[in-house]
């Protein structure tokens, strides 16, 4: 069967995923607790209404990978860019980073965002801020993490929907607009769900607006609703800053294991992964 004919099906299956994901967003207010690995929970953590659910969503897998790789944003000025409820921001900060700036678009996701930073205690190391993408936040970020919405089918009416369906176009202007906002040497972190296909895919999409952009981690997710092959990408401008030295490719993740032994990484990232 040709790829054209193979096509509908696609669709469908994109359509189906996004219907069960709003679904499965139709919450109240709660709070639980998040797994990162066995010691390392973060307890208590608070969902708002119309915000994703991120212990059941592929920002799950994004948050464990900044534990475990903490070198990454040790001693760093961060920022959480579409925080949601501040899933990754706060791992960032409770886990070396020097700075996490929180930023949405979403009043609930800002308020949801705020409602984290008092529970987990680090609002003297953090900034929360509300805005179109860089709007405010306009500082200088050694390390930028995007957890941007995956799928570009036609829009849905409810508000959570944002987070998980956008045009190809908010992709490519995150990326033109953050080489002004990166430091010398600054890279951006960004997850995807390859369900969703290309359109939004930072490997594809990355190297078109001058970016290096490498596969730092890969897994076949079973559990939670974006089940299916995800990963996350590291990407350097192509071209530095004035002054600034970039190195010929993005580096690979560096797993450190200071913290939760390598036999934990195993359990909580089933094969494959990268070391």
């Amino acid at each position: 069967m040709s790829a054209m004919q193979n096509a509908p099906n696609v669709i469908q299956l994109r359509q189906t995923q996004v219907e069960k994901q709003l679904l499965a967003h139709r919450h109240p207010h709660y709070k639980t607790d998040i797994l990162l690995t066995e010691g390392a929970i973060l307890k208590v953590f608070c969902v708002h209404p119309n915000v994703m659910r991120p212990e059941i969503m592929t920002s799950v897998f994004f948050a464990r990978f900044l534990f475990f790789n903490n070198g990454m944003h040790a001693g760093k000025n961060v920022l959480d860019m579409g925080c949601g409820s501040g899933i990754l921001g706060v791992v960032a900060a409770l886990y070396g980073a020097r700075h996490t700036t929180f930023s949405d678009i979403s009043t609930e996701a800002i308020e949801n965002s705020n409602e984290n930073v008092q529970i987990f205690k680090i609002k003297p190391k953090s900034t929360v801020v509300q805005g179109n993408l860089f709007e405010n936040a306009n500082e200088t970020y050694d390390l930028i993490l995007f957890n941007h919405p995956f799928f570009d089918i036609p829009a849905q009416s409810e508000e959570v929907s944002k987070t998980m369906v956008q045009p190809q176009s908010l992709l490519s202007i995150f990326l033109q607009e953050a080489k002004a906002r990166l430091s010398k040497n600054g890279s951006i972190l960004m997850p995807f769900f390859h369900l969703a296909g290309n359109a939004n895919n930072p490997q594809i999409q990355g190297p078109k607006y001058g970016y290096f952009v490498k596969e730092a981690f890969t897994m076949a997710a079973t559990t939670g609703l974006q089940q299916g092959k995800i990963s996350i990408y590291s990407a350097l401008p192509a071209h530095p800053p004035a002054g600034g030295i970039l190195p010929l490719s993005a580096p690979k993740a560096n797993f450190l294991f200071s913290q939760a032994p390598q036999a934990l990484f195993r359990k909580f990232f089933p094969e494959p992964f990268p070391l």
